[in-house]
């Protein structure tokens, strides 16, 4: 190509000029953002200023020049590569140097995806031009530079298709901005002789200026063209088009999408959508692993849902969107696999149709054999489906599962799977629905309409009950506090603050520390990070009042709130700003209110009580044996204690192994959170505690009674049971030993004792079953009866069939504990002296009603041949004993099920058989009943 001819220079002849030239107006075009650029993709009518950082040498035969520069972009840095792809006899006018300054227009540049190099480059995106480029360049301190425009000098021009623009709606004039006179002789090269004569050849002065004028006219009225459809572009409202539904939907999966762009597609840069804050939809080729993003696509596969192997409801999604921001490269689009997780409620998965669009949010981009992929965690992935053949937001089909639940275990934050689109985000869905229209019809006309630009809200100033990680935008949040701890770490890494605005939210779990206990269900923990981590521990103080602005509400491991503050931007409040700042006005108004309402509230008031007198809601102190401890990771630890009474709210059913038999409706569960997990970190099971502060709840999930400890207060002190001054714990120990003697005697009830029985005498009903058992006769004296009786089996015991059996040390004869594998007294390292023993109950009603507890000891006949092992450990050894007893309690297994899961249940109607039972006088002079036997028939 021949080089634009100069300029001139200060120096020059001429004294003045009219007429601006082609680069003259070159430098009035304004500059796009790396940031807007990535949001909104190029925009044409601007162009970018930066550095040439790395360049490669080429051939003469090369096709391309490619480059990476650096570009000052909102007040950071862009690294990332541009790739020359024009014409080669343009190509060799590119004579770029490292450090050389530039100004690109972005006419014709392609923003396409980029293969990650982060020693290079810190973008992963690139800029191709193919068609053309129109750049001035010059090297760092010339004074003089370099301007070419391959546009000019081809005649290549932009389409002028600009029908879907509003001519109404205009912006000022480029013609006026091309009459001021700015001089560029120092971004051209200054001429030579050699320069001159070859232009005069090709060029005669005539054809010169007649050329340079209709050159100067035709970019004036391309300027005014794109200023005009710029400004058309943000203030059209979009017509919302009918999307008619694809056919052949009878498939719930495709497994190749290959998708073909029209010839003139109607998508470009400036029709795509342009989101920004909370509802930016990332494009699929900008995804990098690492990023937690939300997406926004076309459903064209999916998978059944299925339960993983931790029991995590989950399928998979394939989305596809446009793969470029110029509308080109639509075949490429592969689909994105996202893989969605729930844990409770299988309807909670997304449950989109083929071809709906779906908003997926906050999920996390991962990779797999080299292309991204998409996790939705149960408590992040948010969602919602937009029909396109009926223009509406659903949520898959109608269920009965909950809109909303509890986190974590029962206390923690409300989390809803749904998310509820805004206006910005239906009128996205339709422009991605009117393209995959427009694609898979192959319609060349295809118009996509502009969404509708509300404006979006930004963060707000928030009571804290009303805040949550899904609350827009993103969580963040401004607030006014007042502190009532902070505590702050050694090491200068984060500071966590306790702080209340008066406001209760059920979200809240309950934080325990130096303050009223009945402000409990009012305190929310602050995370305080660098900038802000220094300003709290230099300027919060218990009792102060602080404005925080751009905190965030995240859910912590535990599925618990925590707010998160990094940047210093805290206003310390006095109570005298509360004339004129309403958000401190308030909050002094509601703590008066809270004051009165509980000022009778206090530690002092707060007594040691028995689980059987305790009441819902009340706050007690609690002396009680530790019996087992959990402490999962990303679970909130918990510990299970007694103190031997009975309260009706507690569970009624056996909760694990043998070490809460006999304990039913005895036992507490009492969530840890804070400086109080060591507990169950480190527990001593069989150890005695005191527990400050506990307040029974009703945990939503399990629908039972239960407590939560949290806070930096020391809640639970280890006593010495050898210490005997504490009337607490000394009435403890009291209760124990009444309930060990107790259930001893309960067990010699039901339970034939190890050593052999009397031989029954002869059959007392002489054959013939007796129906009803009040006509029994009972044994008398040292021998044993056996009776034939028609009954029915209402219910068993334990639980769970794995449950039925018992740990016994040959060695010292005694009952190893549960939580045991062998004899700990007897030293039984090697596990030689450990005997597994069947142990069950049945409950059997004769036809009247009545009713009696019958035994199957390990000596029963029907457990003969039958491989005495660990039930919970042994899958081979379970299935023979449930084998065997099944056909006794098999109608009874699903009434079981709903009491473990807490639901509702109805007494079945259970068969009657003939048993043979054997039965002795315990040694208290009690009855003691053994199955020997059964028949299904009844004669």
């Amino acid at each position: 190509m021949k080089r634009s001819s100069s300029l001139g220079s200060s120096n020059s002849k001429s004294s003045k000029r009219n007429k601006l030239n082609d680069d003259d107006s070159f430098y009035l075009v304004q500059e796009q953002s790396i940031t807007d650029m990535m949001q909104q993709g190029v925009d044409e009518t601007k162009c970018i200023t930066g550095k040439f950082k790395m360049m490669w040498d080429i051939t003469p035969q090369a096709e391309q020049i490619p480059t990476i520069v650096t570009v000052q972009s909102d007040s950071q840095e862009a690294i990332f590569p541009i790739d020359f792809q024009i014409a080669k006899h343009h190509l060799a006018s590119l004579h770029f140097l490292p450090y050389d300054e530039f100004r690109l227009s972005l006419r014709g540049a392609l923003l396409l995806p980029a293969e990650p190099n982060p020693r290079i480059c810190n973008k992963t995106f690139k800029l191709v031009y193919k068609k053309g480029v129109q750049i001035q360049w010059k090297q760092r301190g010339a004074s003089s530079g370099k301007y070419i425009n391959t546009w000019a000098d081809t005649g290549i021009k932009t389409s002028e298709s600009d029908d879907w623009f509003s001519e109404e709606a205009a912006g000022p004039s480029a013609e006026a901005a091309l009459k001021a006179d700015v001089s560029m002789s120092n971004m051209v090269d200054a001429p030579d002789a050699t320069n001159s004569a070859q232009a005069a050849t090709d060029h005669p002065a005539s054809k010169t200026s007649k050329r340079n004028k209709k050159e100067e006219r035709m970019e004036a009225k391309r300027l005014k063209r794109e200023a005009a459809a710029r400004q058309a572009h943000c203030t059209r409202t979009a017509t919302n088009s009918q999307a008619s539904e694809i056919d052949g939907a009878g498939s719930s999966f495709v497994a190749n999408v290959e998708v073909t762009a029209p010839r003139s597609s109607g998508l470009s840069t400036n029709s795509q959508p342009a989101f920004h804050g909370s509802n930016v939809y990332r494009p699929f080729y900008y995804l990098s692993k690492g990023q937690t993003v939300h997406l926004c696509g076309i459903v064209v596969g999916m998978s059944d849902p299925r339960q993983s192997v931790k029991g995590d409801w989950m399928r998979y999604i394939q989305i596809v969107d446009p793969r470029s921001p110029n509308g080109e490269n639509l075949a490429d689009s592969r689909p994105l696999k996202i893989n969605c997780f729930t844990r409770r409620y299988k309807e909670w998965l997304p449950h989109p149709k083929l071809y709906d669009c779906l908003i997926l949010r906050n999920v996390k981009v991962d990779e797999f054999n080299g292309a991204p992929t998409g996790t939705g965690y149960h408590d992040r992935l948010t969602w919602a489906a937009f029909s396109s053949s009926k223009g509406d937001i659903h949520y898959g089909p109608k269920n009965q599962a909950p809109k909303e639940d509890v986190a974590g275990s029962g206390f923690g934050a409300k989390i809803c799977p749904y998310f509820t689109p805004e206006s910005e985000d239906i009128q996205h869905c339709i422009w991605l629905s009117d393209w995959w229209r427009s694609v898979h019809k192959g319609s060349a006309d295809s118009q996509v309409p502009n969404p509708i630009r509300t404006g979006l809200t930004g963060r707000k100033h928030r009571l804290l009950r009303d805040t949550g990680p899904n609350v827009h935008p993103d969580g963040y949040f401004d607030c006014t506090i007042e502190v009532l701890r902070l505590f702050t770490d050694d090491m200068g890494g984060c500071h966590t603050l306790y702080a209340t605005d008066y406001t209760k939210s059920d979200q809240m779990h309950g934080t325990s520390g130096r303050w009223p206990p009945s402000l409990n269900d009012y305190v929310m923990r602050f995370t305080m990070w660098d900038e802000a981590a220094k300003f709290a521990e230099q300027n919060m103080r218990p009792g102060l009042y602080f404005s925080i602005n751009n905190a965030r509400m995240k859910l912590d491991n535990a599925s618990c709130l925590e707010a998160k503050v990094v940047q210093a931007k805290v206003v310390q409040l006095d109570e005298s700003d509360a004339a004129k700042n309403i958000h401190l006005k308030a909050l002094l108004e509601r703590k008066q209110i809270w004051e009165a309402t509980h000022q009778a509230s206090s530690t002092s008031d707060i007594n040691y009580s028995l689980l059987q007198d305790v009441e819902e809601g009340k706050f007690f102190h609690c002396t009680a044996e530790l019996l087992y401890a959990s402490s999962k990771p990303n679970e909130l630890p918990y510990v299970y204690v007694t103190d031997y009474t009975i309260n009706r709210g507690l569970p009624t059913s056996t909760i694990g192994g043998s070490w809460s038999r006999g304990l039913e409706g005895r036992i507490l569960r009492i969530w840890l959170s804070e400086d109080q997990t060591h507990v169950a970190e480190s527990p001593s099971i069989g150890s005695f505690y005191a527990f400050k502060k506990l307040r029974l709840k009703r945990n939503t999930v399990e629908n039972e009674l239960c407590a939560s400890l949290g806070g930096a207060e020391k809640l639970v002190i280890m006593l010495n049971p050898d210490k005997t001054h504490n009337e607490h714990l000394n009435g403890l120990l009291r209760r124990r030993e009444d309930w060990m003697r107790n259930r001893h005697s309960v067990r010699q009830q039901v339970i034939p004792t190890l050593s052999p029985l009397p031989a029954p005498l002869a059959d007392q009903t002489e054959g013939k079953p007796l129906r009803c058992l009040r006509q029994m006769p009972l044994a008398k004296g040292q021998g044993a009866l056996r009776h034939h009786i028609i009954a029915k089996v209402v219910d068993f015991h334990p639980l769970e069939l794995r449950d039925a059996f018992y740990q016994l040390c040959t060695k010292c004869n005694k009952q190893i504990p549960g939580n045991q594998k062998a004899c700990v007294k007897c030293a039984d390292f090697n596990h030689e002296f450990v005997q597994y023993c069947f142990e069950m109950f049945l409950k059997i009603e004769d036809e009247d009603g009545d009713q009696i507890m019958v035994s199957m000891s390990n000596e029963c006949p029907l457990f003969n041949g039958l491989k005495r092992a660990h039930l919970r450990e042994d899958y081979r050894a379970l299935h023979a004993f449930s084998d065997t007893v099944l056909p006794l309690v098999d109608e009874l297994v699903p009434m079981h099920e709903c009491l473990k899961a807490g639901k509702p249940t109805s007494q079945p109607n259970s068969r009657f058989f003939r048993f043979e039972l054997h039965n002795w006088v315990l040694p208290d002079g009690g009855q003691g009943f053994s199955l020997h036997r059964y028949d299904t028939n009844e004669s």
